[in-house]
């Protein structure tokens, strides 16, 4: 079994794959991780962007849906943007609508911020 430490430098190096153009690579690392720890939540959000980006908007779906109690903090955000790219990618169109108001309401509270 992995540690923390272990398993967070599979998540960067994941995120370098994605960064490299190597998709397909960061794909199968995500999944790996997600076999080791199913219900981790910092490794569905990059995985649902990496199977987005590797043009299998069902699986981001699958990913961003095992959030099953809510998105937590900024987190929310960006999970409604990608459940919006890919309900867009799959002709969802009412459906992305309405993950890009959420996207919209969940980041005017980030933008005093800064």
């Amino acid at each position: 079994m992995l540690d923390d430490e272990q398993f967070q430098t599979l998540l960067v190096l994941g995120f370098l794959f994605r960064r490299l153009g190597l998709v397909d690579k960061a794909c199968r690392l995500y999944r790996v991780l997600i076999a080791i720890r199913p219900d981790d939540r910092s490794v569905l959000t990059p995985a649902a962007a990496a199977a987005l980006e590797e043009g299998r908007p069902e699986d981001a779906l699958e990913f961003l849906d095992r959030f099953d109690d809510g998105w937590p903090g900024e987190a929310a955000a960006v999970n409604y943007l990608i459940r919006a790219k890919a309900l867009a990618a799959l002709d969802k169109n009412l459906e992305a609508s309405a993950a890009v108001k959420e996207y919209l309401k969940r980041i005017e509270p980030l933008d005093g911020d800064r």
